[in-house]
């Protein structure tokens, strides 16, 4: 309804029933004075709903009528009306247009007023307009700026910034100091604009002194961290997510015998490592990436025909969303280190390779006495004989043990990694311990919602996890008691969760429960190294999974028991 009584609507309606109004008389002579009050009456309506065009168009039409109607030509009124139609509707289109036009100005002066940059209008060295943004910064009042000389504002650099932007030069820094006596750096870029029809410069000017501030923060961090790593005695090295060389610090000169410039841009394959090393660079480098973990790798250079060692901490350097940037990585010379634990690793594995044989021998000659297989035995005589078979259980778990630790620190634990069933090397395992249960009855529960799980790993690492919490379950269990293992998929990870009902970790025991040659107090009759879960774990980092623990088990309503939770990334 209240578009039909809209001023557009009713302006038309008027000169409609205006035209009816003026030919009637017409058609119908009566007095030329109703005429002419008629006519009036339609000018002044016309006039106060569409304005002086409006006026003007009815005015047209009222002469032409009265001459029409001295004249006795209605052709005359007839040219009349329609070139007042064609008139109102140019008209029309024209109001529209500047309707527009004025619509657009509105716009642009909300978005100058309400923007957050200062803008400013010069012409001819003189200030037309400022918004309320860049009053703000000055410390001014609108009316103390506008109709100013440039070059009577509080900053000098204008004038010389838009003689520049003459030459090509647009984007300018300008600083000066405000009603507070705060220095105030600006960023002005210049433009030209149509002012009331003539040139004039446009200065859009936005505060950067924070960002000013920040990039210096910035280069001074750079800075310390330049000297920082040039005078380090590690080699540091910075690679983007090619597997590029983006920085490296010249200690590798004197490590490597090669120059800083020459790595520069260079990937791990151009830099002229052997395949395996370069293989082991690449799968860490890939593990940082992909994941935003720090990993370490031990990797072997052979510099002036001498072997050198190298412990590699990669870590990751996130960029503002999060994400992996680049690795930084820091190589430490461990040659000397090396030597050492290759000599003590050499005599540790040795000794424990020397051990197998006859523990081998004992334990089958166990087994064939214990079966009836060389003659019947009495029972005091098997239980001497199954103490044998245990004792000599305890002294392989022990030897592969200390076999496990010399290969961990020793660094051979980094492989080469291939797909591996996880489920199939947890059934081997368990199937290998269940001859260890004896003695104390436990029962072994095993579940494994998925039959074919890949992850990236070896089969003698992935059993040293199983058969080490699996056994932990066994030694710690009381007599009649269950372990229990469950594999399953969650997401792109194997999930894997190893539990017991037996005597659980105490409080003050949980935050060295991974920890090399710890021994709870409630161990003290339970034979072991303190080493199982420290090599666990330490496998577990390797493989780029997590464990973790909880005890007691929630999932048993006795409050006893622990359970293991550990996720292994699935092989793409």
């Amino acid at each position: 309804m209240n578009n039909i009584f809209s001023k557009k609507n009713l302006s038309y309606l008027s000169l409609v029933v205006a035209i009816i109004l003026m030919a009637f008389p017409y058609f119908y002579p009566t007095n030329i004075g109703l005429v002419i009050f008629l006519g009036l009456v339609f000018v002044s309506l016309m006039y106060t709903l569409w304005s002086i065009e409006g006026g003007a168009i009815s005015f047209l039409l009222f002469i032409s009528f009265i001459t029409a109607t001295i004249n006795s030509d209605k052709t005359i009124l007839l040219l009349g009306i329609l070139g007042a139609i064609v008139v109102f509707l140019s008209t029309f289109g024209l109001r529209k247009k500047i309707k527009s036009i004025k619509k657009q100005g509105r716009n642009y002066s909300n978005f100058s007023e309400k923007s957050g940059d200062g803008i400013i209008v010069i012409q001819n060295e003189i200030v037309k307009y400022v918004n309320p943004a860049f009053a703000d910064v000055v410390g001014k009042r609108h009316f103390g700026l506008v109709n100013r000389n440039i070059k009577d504002l509080p900053f000098k650099g204008l004038f010389k910034a838009i003689n520049q932007y003459d030459h090509g030069q647009s984007l300018h820094e300008i600083s000066f100091k405000n009603r507070y006596g705060r220095t105030v750096i600006m960023e002005a870029n210049i433009t030209t604009i149509s002012y009331n029809e003539s040139l004039a410069y446009l200065v859009t000017m936005r505060d950067i002194l924070r960002r000013t501030k920040v990039e210096e923060v910035l280069r001074q961090k750079e800075q310390e961290f330049q000297n920082l790593v040039e005078n380090a005695t590690d080699v540091v090295a910075r690679f983007d997510k090619d597997l590029r060389c983006l920085y490296i610090n010249s200690i590798a000169k004197k490590e490597w015998k090669v120059s800083p410039s020459y790595l520069f841009w260079k990937s791990i394959e151009d830099i002229g490592l052997s395949k395996d090393m370069a293989q082991k660079w690449e799968t860490a480098m890939d593990y940082v990436f992909k994941n935003g973990k720090e990993k370490s790798i031990h990797i072997e250079h052979i510099v002036d025909g001498d072997k050198r060692y190298y412990h590699v901490r990669l870590l990751p350097e996130f960029d503002k969303d999060k994400n992996v940037k680049t690795v930084l990585t820091i190589s430490r010379n461990v040659t000397e280190i090396k030597e050492i634990d290759r000599l003590k690793s050499d005599f540790l594995s040795y000794t424990t390779h020397q051990l197998r044989t006859p523990i081998s021998v004992i334990r089958w000659c166990s087994v064939m006495f214990l079966d009836d297989m060389l003659g019947k035995l009495t029972q005091k005589q098997k239980e001497y004989i199954r103490k044998i078979y245990e004792a000599n259980n305890n002294l392989a778990n022990i030897s592969n043990t200390f076999f496990n630790v010399a290969l961990l620190e020793f660094g051979m634990l980094d492989f080469h990694a291939k797909n591996v069933n996880i489920v199939s090397v947890a059934k081997n395992s368990i199937e290998d311990l269940r001859c260890q249960v004896f003695g104390k009855s436990i029962k072994i529960h095993e579940n494994y919602k998925n039959q074919k799980l890949l992850v990236k790993g070896e089969d003698r690492l992935l059993e040293v996890i199983f058969k080490g919490l699996v056994y932990n379950g066994i030694k710690y269990g009381n007599p009649g008691g269950n372990v229990w293992l469950e594999i399953e998929k969650d997401g792109d990870n194997a999930y894997i969760k190893v539990m017991d009902d037996g005597c659980g970790i105490s409080l003050e025991d949980r935050s060295k429960i991974f920890t090399k040659f710890f021994r709870s107090d409630k161990s003290k009759d339970v034979h072991g190294t303190g080493l199982d879960l420290y090599i666990i774990k330490s496998i577990v980092d390797n493989l780029g999974g997590t464990i973790s623990f909880e005890s007691p088990n929630p999932e048993l309503k006795n409050l006893t028991g622990t359970v293991f939770y550990i996720t292994l990334p699935l092989a793409k």
